[in-house]
């Protein structure tokens, strides 16, 4: 890359006057240059920066917190940041990176060195803004607000922070990177923002307040709490004007809640993936809106998007209890129908209970129509009378239009935006006849089908062989059918204990299952011989992709297991690609203390199995089981355990077929 000489002129200006304005302002001795006095441009740049910081300086504040409840001895209970001055009455704003729900007292330090105590008054958690109240002895200094409108990429910007006490702030300088960032909630910035910036102002060179420096998330980059990012030369800023337009609301005592739809889509890329529904949420604004699975949102209150990024950037910055108007489009015609529906926001979404009708779909190739392969005995579909080898037509909903099954991935769907009990017309066609066949929903349930007789009569071959990828050193090994041209096979990937590679001796154990039942076994081996590290995860990634080189896989029917340690493991793997496993089974261990259980919620179907070992089986394991079932109770997440303890050998054919049923519809 190369740079004009105005461009190496204004970097080294930057640079020097950077240094230049700190000293200036802090009091200390700046170095003089040997070669000259500044030139009429750095004087005149220093300068404009020193008046710049000079008034902002007046509206920035330091902020102390006296402590956190529920803190320990070997936590950290206080500290101190920034806040900005947004009312001459005392009004302040902070981060809530410094000021969290468990802080239990506030000082604010004003820029005369006087100390008042704060109250919490209001909040925009996804902000990252929390509004704080004194009483001052007399009107605090109100800053200038920057428009919105006349922001432009690359103007200066000056980060100003009190953290560190003195008389004067400290200073980080650059250049405005991006405007319109975090899905639209923020601005960005190269100067160096650190923690002990957060909650102080951004400025313009004229010393009026672009925003409030704030740890928001740069989810694309894979980090979502924001702080990530601090000393990496980004940092971000809520526009004060947002700021000042819904400060009437946290005066009066609000916590402002992001506003929720409800959807979810087909793609999982959210940058350039198309706005197509594949669910909506039972219950929530887009249900009730009449938003289906296969619409496709073009345009939110009149704005074009033709991506799910630009979706998120009209939803991201709104409130609950606002109202959208969405336009969508939907139907296979040409052109496709054109509607549009209005949606409320809400703060939160109904709690969700994943609805199933009892039915495991034949692995056939894509394009194929929906064949019933095994039902549910105790589930609705059995009762309504459809059996293996029923062929599934279409579904209707009570008051809905028939919508015609074309794949198990779209019934799938279709049976995600509904509410357990729901009632539905099936037309089923069994040999020549068609039924007609009123079904309701169950709860979803974690399932072992029974042994499969024509299966083990029948095994596919199967091969055992690396999934060698690039930079994967330690590649795992696959048991993998063969199985018919284009006939998706299900996937296990079974975390052992950790002991370094694995060998053809470990794979060996699952040949006889994985050819029964269609399953490719996946055997990580562990890159340290005594323990699993989060840093085997990205070669397993790359092992996946080699994997679905070798045939198709089912992405319905993906799930991971584990034992001992390696339950742990495949709980944190199940956790790291959330929503790609639909099922972690934990043999002779239990979910992490610290892990947080997903609630169930449309598009993410999880369930867990345990096993326990015939022998060693504690009480205090017992306890850990009845615990986790708790939680998973909690997050409504079905769970079953292995009907018969383990012995010294797995039980394969047990978790193949459980494996190849998490795909249950």
């Amino acid at each position: 890359m190369s740079f004009s000489s105005t461009t190496r002129r204004r970097v080294l200006a930057a640079a020097v006057v950077g240094w230049n304005v700190a000293a200036c302002l802090s009091g200390m001795a700046v170095p003089s240059r040997a070669a000259a006095a500044p030139g009429p441009l750095e004087a005149a740049e220093q300068r404009a920066f020193q008046v710049a910081a000079e008034r902002g300086a007046a509206s920035t504040v330091r902020i102390e917190v006296a402590g956190e409840t529920g803190a320990v001895a070997d936590q950290d209970a206080g500290g101190t940041s920034t806040g900005l001055v947004v009312g001459s009455e005392g009004w302040i704003v902070t981060s809530s990176f410094a000021v969290t729900e468990r802080t239990v007292g506030v000082i604010v330090v004003l820029p005369d060195g006087s100390r008042h105590a704060a109250a919490v008054v209001g909040a925009d958690p996804a902000r990252k803004v929390v509004l704080l109240k004194i009483d001052p002895p007399r009107p605090l200094v109100e800053p200038e607000v920057a428009a919105k409108a006349d922001l432009q990429v690359g103007q200066w910007t000056l980060g100003l922070g009190r953290a560190w006490g003195g008389e004067t702030p400290s200073i980080a300088v650059g250049v405005l990177s991006a405007v319109d960032r975090s899905w639209g909630r923020g601005v960005q910035t190269d100067a160096s923002i650190s923690p002990a910036n957060y909650g102080g102002p951004l400025l313009d060179i004229r010393g009026r307040v672009i925003g409030m420096l704030a740890p928001l998330a740069a989810e694309s980059a894979g980090m979502v709490t924001g702080s990530e990012l601090y000393d990496a030369g980004i940092g971000f800023a809520v526009p004060l004007e947002d700021i000042m337009a819904v400060l009437p609301r946290m005066q009066a005592g609000e916590t402002l809640a992001a506003g929720i739809l409800g959807i979810s889509y087909t793609s999982r890329d959210v940058m350039t993936g198309e706005p197509v529904i594949a669910t909506s949420h039972p219950g929530s604004p887009a249900a009730k809106a009449g938003i289906r699975e296969g619409d496709r949102i073009v345009a939110v209150d009149g704005t074009p998007v033709g991506r799910i990024a630009g979706v998120r950037h009209q939803l991201a910055v709104r409130y609950a209890d606002e109202t959208v108007r969405l336009t969508l489009e939907r139907g296979d015609s040409d052109p496709r129908e054109r509607l549009t529906v209005e949606a409320t926001l809400v703060d939160a979404l109904p709690p969700y209970r994943r609805p199933m009708l009892g039915i495991l779909p034949v692995a056939v190739p894509e394009g194929n129509p929906v064949e019933v392969a095994w039902v549910w005995p105790e589930g609705p579909a059995a009762q309504a009378g459809i059996a293996a080898g029923d062929r599934l037509e279409s579904l209707q909903t009570t008051g809905g239009q028939p919508r015609p099954i074309q794949s198990g991935e779209q019934l799938a769907a279709l049976l995600a935006s509904l509410a357990v009990g729901e009632e539905l017309r099936l037309q089923v066609r069994r040999g020549d006849a068609v039924l007609d066949v009123p079904v309701q929903t169950a709860a979803a349930a974690c399932l072992i089908p029974p042994p499969d007789a024509a299966a083990a009569a029948t095994p596919a071959p199967v091969n055992i062989e690396p999934l060698t990828a690039p930079e994967v050193a330690n590649p795992p090994l696959a048991v993998i059918p063969e199985l018919e041209e284009g006939v998706p096979m299900g996937v296990l990937i079974h975390f052992g204990p950790p002991r370094g590679a694995v060998t053809k001796d470990d794979a060996e154990p699952w040949r006889v299952a994985a050819g029964r039942y269609g399953i490719a076994v996946v055997l990580p081996g562990s890159n340290e011989p005594d323990r699993w590290s989060r840093d085997d995860l990205p070669g397993l990634a790359r092992a996946m992709e080699t994997l679905r080189s070798r045939g198709a896989v089912d992405p319905s029917r993906v799930a991971c297991s584990g034992e001992a340690a390696g339950a742990t493991f495949a709980w944190l793997a199940a956790e790291t690609f959330a929503g790609r496993i639909r099922g972690v089974a934990l043999i002779d261990g239990s979910i992490p203390r610290r892990s947080e259980v997903p609630q169930a919620e449309p598009g993410r179907p999880l369930s867990v199995l345990f096993g326990r070992p015939a022998e060693g089986w504690l009480p205090a394991d017992a306890s850990r089981q009845r615990q986790d079932e708790q939680r998973l109770d909690d997050a409504f997440v079905p769970y079953a355990t292995l009907p018969e303890p383990f012995g010294p050998v797995l039980p394969t054919d047990d978790l193949c077929r459980w494996a190849g049923a998490v795909g249950i519809l």
